[in-house]
């Protein structure tokens, strides 16, 4: 079992490096997508977040990186940030008409929910659950069944869902790891 996770972990640190040789050629939304998914899989979540929000700022319409952001923030306890991640995920995928997996991530959503009402940190959802209920119903139309924005809203959405909230904490999670590595080796 051990030699299995080593060569597992050696595999994923030599697709980080793959990547980031790609990353010297060409930018895009997939590199940096999966960059990010396996430095989250090697426990660098520093890299990780960092490289969804840059993926998130190539496509942000894209629900994986959201979706995959999110988890990394639960992870790290970071309940209001992974749901607000929760809610664009599963928007997105409400316009795609993909019921199956957007009750997977409303559920998700509801974990995540639950976890920060658990931490104390209820009182944020309180505050912008009514405020975003009311304005929701104003922007969003059902058309066949679908989720659909209201046209005049469409570029204020993307940039919305282009935010990633979160960038400046896994910039400076990242500048504190490396300044632990440097005392580590003094």
């Amino acid at each position: 079992m051990g030699e299995m996770n080593f060569n597992s972990r050696q595999y994923l640190e030599n697709s980080v490096a793959a990547y980031q040789n790609a990353l010297k050629i060409t930018k895009n939304y997939n590199i940096y997508y999966n960059l990010a998914l396996a430095n989250q899989l090697l426990g660098k979540r520093a890299e990780a977040g960092k490289y969804y929000c840059r993926a998130i700022d190539m496509a942000p319409m894209n629900f994986e990186a959201h979706y995959n952001l999110a988890v990394l923030l639960m992870s790290m306890n970071k309940f209001q940030e992974s749901i607000d991640e929760f809610k664009k995920a599963g928007l997105l995928l409400d316009t795609q008409g993909d019921g199956i997996k957007s009750r997977y991530i409303y559920n998700i959503l509801n974990d995540a929910v639950q976890k920060m009402i658990q931490s104390k940190d209820y009182n944020y959802l309180v505050e912008h659950i009514d405020n975003e209920s009311k304005s929701l119903s104003r922007e969003i139309t059902y058309v066949g069944g679908k989720v659909v924005l209201a046209s005049d809203l469409d570029r204020a959405i993307i940039r919305n869902f282009k935010k990633c909230a979160s960038r400046k904490f896994f910039e400076d999670l990242e500048r504190d790891e490396a300044d632990e590595d440097l005392r580590f080796w003094r």
